[in-house]
Formats: structure tokens, sequence, C-alpha cells
């Protein structure tokens, strides 16, 4: 990808996921790389909606639609094909900084429980947060000594998010994790040696030259840039 040819391929996955024509405004080069990985994470999610039935799907993240990299219809279309599944759908966000009507933050709220527990914050987001909000909000504690995380739990019509947030719970270990997308983690992860490899890998292979990044800031500012 180049600053070229960024725009094909920023097109090219917003048509797969629904998304017609070009973007109102085109970010620089690295956005759109991280632009592109989101769309692969959200085909990903809404191939795993149509395959799997009967299921919780554990996402990484909040089920917030209406965002720069997550407009509404992308997040509602996936979340209504797994409902039509069966599928009961929840986000797990490690860091949030979303905060009630006081000014405080919401993830913080069970930070001096020393126990599994939760807390429906839904009807403390501000209106226009809770309108993007496709899940119900909850603040959630696994486990007594684990970390505390902001849940998202879009249900299937009908059925008790606290019943499904027990199921989720019982995949939890010590530090208060879901397991599966804790392996999902780390099956995704790339070392920096591994990153290394693929590279020189593909350097050989395909007989490419390795352009230096030319940076101002080292010839300006020297070891202090």
């Amino acid at each position: 990808m180049s600053e070229d040819n960024k725009l094909d391929y920023y097109v090219e996955f917003r048509g797969k996921l629904g998304l017609p024509g070009e973007p109102r405004r085109l970010t620089s080069l690295w956005k759109i790389v991280d632009r592109v990985r989101n769309f692969i994470e959200r085909l990903f999610q809404r191939e795993l909606c149509r395959v799997y039935r009967d299921a919780i799907l554990l996402w990484d993240g909040s089920l917030t639609g209406g965002t720069v990299d997550t407009p509404m219809d992308v997040l509602s279309v996936s979340l209504e094909i797994a409902h039509e599944n069966g599928d009961h759908v929840v986000g797990v966000s490690k860091v949030s900084r979303v905060k009630g009507p006081d000014g405080r933050t919401l993830i913080n709220l069970l930070e001096d429980e020393r126990r599994a527990c939760f807390m429906d914050v839904h009807d403390l987001l501000s209106p226009n947060l809770r309108s993007r909000c496709l899940g119900r909000v909850l603040v959630v504690k696994f486990s007594p000594l684990g970390f505390t995380f902001r849940v998202d739990v879009a249900a299937c019509k009908g059925e008790d998010f606290r019943v499904i947030l027990g199921k989720v719970a019982s995949t939890c270990g010590m530090y208060g994790y879901p397991e599966p997308l804790r392996k999902a983690h780390v099956y995704a992860y790339l070392t920096a040696n591994e990153v290394l490899a693929l590279q020189s890998y593909i350097v050989a292979k395909y007989g490419l030259t390795v352009l230096k990044p030319y940076d101002i800031r080292k010839v300006i500012f020297g070891p202090f840039g």
C-alpha cells in the first residue's frame, strides 16, 4: 500500500462491509493501514456471526458504533446476523475512558470490590453515547482478585444478559479475563523476532530492495529527536 493506491484499498474494504462510495475525508497512509486492519477484523467478526449458531461470541472491544473506524451499519448488520442465528455477542474492553454524570470513570467504580461482581452502568451514559451502544453496558469484575472491565452484552431478544454474563465468567482465570479471548490474543500476536523473520523471508523470496526511512528529526535533533 502506498500514497498512490491507498484510496483503492480503502474503498475495496469499505465495499466488503457494505459501505458505499468513497470516504468524505481520507487520512494519512499510516492511519489508513490501521483502518484496513480494523475492516479485516470486522469482516472476520461478521463471518463468525454467520457460521456459529446458539453460541456466545466474544469480541475484543466495545459494541459502540458510529465511530470513524466502525460505522453504525457495520456493527448493527453483524449483530443482526448473530441474533438471527441465536448467537449472543459480548464485547470486553480492557480500557475505557467513559465517565458518568459525576465525572467518575465508570470502569473504576468496582476498584474497591474484592469479589466477583458487576454493575449495570448503561443508564449512566450520556444520551448520545447510549444511542450508539448496541449492547447493554456493564462494569464487570469476573474474579475477586482480577481486573475490572467494561463489558457490552448484545443478547438475543428475550434472553437475560445476567445469564450470559455468568457463562462468560466461567471461562475466566484469576486475572478475570475470558480465557478464549486471552488465547486469541496470544495466537494472533507476532513478536518482534517473528516480524523480522517474516520481513527477511519476503525480501529474499521476491528480491526486494529495503529502503531506509529518512527521518528529518534525527538529522535536526540527533539523538535527542
